[in-house]
């Protein structure tokens, strides 16, 4: 998932010189928007790993 997300942010870098400026408000808010999903998924990997290592521990 986290590949698709970068696949989207280099497809919006490419199209950025294409996109006239009166649309750089919308790429913001379409970044800021895969940004929060990267640390969304990057906190759920945090999250797995910690139950797994507490799990772990308590064999």
């Amino acid at each position: 998932m986290l590949r698709a997300i970068v696949k989207i942010s280099q497809s919006m870098l490419e199209e950025f010189f294409l996109i006239p400026i009166c649309h750089l408000s919308r790429l913001t808010r379409i970044g800021n928007n895969i940004n929060q999903i990267a640390r969304a998924i990057n906190q759920s990997h945090l999250i797995s790993q910690a139950q797994y290592h507490f799990h772990r521990e308590a064999r």
